[in-house]
């Protein structure tokens, strides 16, 4: 909340509330009997999931670059990297569910819902950071170093290891079981 700023907070507030709903929606998608029995549920809940996530990446973009000063540090440009993902990975999901490719549109939708998540995993990591200091006895100095860290990590490492997870469909046990004790 900024005093002053009514544009800039009702844009904030939209942006926060539609994370929510992009939670949800996101998760219904990967749902695979909702695929099976309803795809047209899976279809519509998709398109409202797209058209969110690309609105919520450019209310980001406005935040990030307009409300408050251009970024200066890894954090800022880490937000924008995820926001042109997030608009990347719709594309390509829409384009490819348009072109009935659902082995290439599960790939692409699959990266878009983690990316679009990416700050659900930054709190986690955040979290789990402070958790890890306190239960190992070292002091809290450094959180803004792995804040900075985790901006890019955030989105980086689920990406990698769902490229790994799906490659790993096509590989022998060994590469499965080293996927699924990295998962």
């Amino acid at each position: 909340y900024i005093k002053g700023d009514a544009q800039g907070n009702w844009v904030f507030l939209a942006h926060a509330l539609g994370a929510g709903l992009v939670a949800l929606g996101g998760v219904l998608q990967l749902v695979p009997a909702i695929r099976k029995h309803a795809p047209r549920f899976h279809r519509w809940n998709g398109r409202v999931f797209m058209a969110t996530v690309m609105v919520l990446s450019l209310s980001g973009f406005y935040l990030e670059w307009i409300r408050d000063d251009p970024p200066t540090t890894l954090s800022g440009y880490a937000t924008t990297i995820n926001g042109v993902l997030i608009l990347t990975f719709a594309y390509l999901a829409y384009r490819t569910a348009r072109a009935r490719q659902f082995a290439v549109h599960r790939q692409w939708a699959v990266y878009l819902f983690l990316v679009s998540n990416a700050q659900w995993f930054t709190r986690v990591g955040l979290f789990g950071y402070l958790v890890t200091c306190k239960l190992l006895g070292i002091g809290t100095d450094s959180v803004g170093t792995f804040f900075g860290f985790w901006k890019f990590g955030a989105f980086l490492v689920p990406l990698f290891v769902a490229w790994l997870y799906l490659r790993s469909t096509h590989r022998g046990p060994v590469f499965k079981a080293g996927v699924a004790a990295l998962i």
